[in-house]
């Protein structure tokens, strides 16, 4: 079956959101200034209204992995505050929560655009204007996914292990400090795919075995 990369973003749904440079090999991320900027636009256009499993910023494209809430009704406030046509139609009914979200990101494409060519003296699209996502149907999938993301530097030989880019969610979700992600949902979720009931080794050993498959 064919790949659907348009896929609408369904309450209770998980996807795997991923876009690039609107021109092959042109680097949407110079510097590690750039990667923490994009991520603080995340956290500030699509955070609140979405559930992040996680993600890896490489230098002319990005991955994430998220979850559409099953009751966005809950983000109400946060939805309001947004303050876009959009957002409005949302609250009125006239317009899908999917919409809605496919707005917001690309208010966050365009916000950092505008920061990124000012710095840079340029003009021009920096993102793909489409961005793609996936709707993930099992939990096989899921798994697949989540290491898929985390493995990318590897597999663009920007680094040799998964713990050695700065800029995925990889360390994060074993640490301390989650930043915005649903840490616990991610903990759960290993917790049940694994075969311990640590889930932090179900973790270490899935991402291993995924990084001996993918060779």
């Amino acid at each position: 079956m064919a790949t659907d990369y348009w896929a609408v973003l369904e309450e209770g749904n998980f996807y795997h959101i991923y876009n690039r440079s609107v021109v092959d090999g042109k680097l949407i991320f110079r510097s590690p200034e750039n990667y923490r900027f994009f991520l603080g636009k995340f956290n500030e256009y699509i955070t609140p209204f979405l559930d992040i499993w996680g993600y890896c910023l490489l230098p002319d494209h990005f991955h994430f992995l998220v979850h559409v809430p099953e009751e966005p009704v809950k983000s109400k406030e946060l939805i309001r505050k947004a303050s876009t046509k959009k957002a409005k139609a949302l609250l009125e009914g006239h317009a899908t929560y999917s919409s809605f979200l496919e707005d917001q990101f690309k208010r966050l494409f365009a916000s950092y655009a505008h920061s990124f060519n000012r710095y840079h003296n340029q003009r021009g699209s920096v993102f793909q204007k489409r961005f793609k996502r996936v709707l993930l149907r099992t939990d096989l999938r899921l798994l697949y996914t989540i290491c898929y993301i985390h493995h990318n530097p590897i597999h663009h030989r920007l680094a040799q292990t998964y713990d050695s880019w700065a800029f995925s969610s990889y360390k994060l979700l074993l640490g301390d400090d989650h930043e915005w992600l649903s840490y616990e949902s991610v903990q759960l979720f290993f917790h049940r795919m694994g075969l311990t009931e640590d889930w932090r080794f179900n973790f270490l050993e899935l991402h291993r075995q995924f990084q001996i498959d993918f060779r």
